[in-house]
């Protein structure tokens, strides 16, 4: 579980092997939360190495809430991993 104060920003860091054309996707935010943006960063220097997908957020209200992430590729349907990461949010 993360934990954040309302008006303060958190991150999600999830690894993908993006070179393969797999990508984590955040489904819409629970109310409370404002996606801000992403961004992807290799998590090494070697070619074919996996990378780190960044995701930014801030907390608008107080409360315990849920954020949905989808992995795999997007030409396919059936997704290759789902995660739920609970966040609860102090004033």
């Amino acid at each position: 579980m993360l934990t954040a104060k309302v008006g303060c920003e958190f991150k999600v860091q999830l690894h993908e092997q993006s070179t393969a054309g797999y990508e984590w996707r955040c489904k819409a935010p629970s109310p409370g939360l404002t996606f801000l943006g992403q961004s992807v960063r290799p998590a090494s220097s070697m070619a074919g190495a996996p990378a780190v997908h960044i995701f930014r957020f801030r907390a608008e209200a107080a409360g315990k809430f849920v954020l949905h992430f989808i992995y795999g590729r997007v030409w396919e349907k059936q997704p290759q991993e789902m995660k739920s990461i609970d966040v609860q949010v102090e004033p």
